[in-house]
């Protein structure tokens, strides 16, 4: 089965990511922008439910390149992703907690427990705090 993604925007602004059985499997804050001044430029995303766009403001009087905009994804994949795990296992991960489960399980076995036994342990430290289930 593919794996699908829904966005659907935040009161706040940013924005809830929804796996295959409609769980939050991730949250995007609030976009944010800045020219090479600091200066706050205006930004805002929008969706069509599959697509997450981030809008720049950034071709007005006053503004000085380059303009950094970069939306900070606050949520389990984005920190699975952030200490080095590759997308496409991250995405499994991410949107099938049972599966993941199964893997900590195994990687506390000392049966079981290998080297990548040890790594997703590892991560599932570093990342268990974000599991939305």
């Amino acid at each position: 089965m593919a794996i699908k993604f829904l966005f659907q925007l935040a009161a706040d602004g940013g924005a809830s990511v929804k796996g295959n059985a409609g769980e939050v499997i991730s949250f995007v804050s609030a976009p944010w922008a800045s020219d090479a001044m600091g200066k706050a430029v205006q930004t805002w995303f929008t969706t069509d439910g599959s697509t997450l766009t981030q809008h720049v403001m950034h071709n007005v009087p006053g503004i000085v390149y380059p303009v950094t905009a970069d939306p900070w994804f606050w949520n389990y994949l984005g920190c699975i992703l952030g200490i080095g795990v590759p997308v496409g296992a991250a995405l499994v991960i991410a949107s099938y907690p049972a599966t993941w489960y199964g893997l900590v399980s195994a990687s506390n076995n000392p049966r079981t427990q290998t080297n990548i036994g040890r790594y997703i342990g590892w991560v599932y430290t570093r990342c268990s705090r974000f599991i939305r289930s």
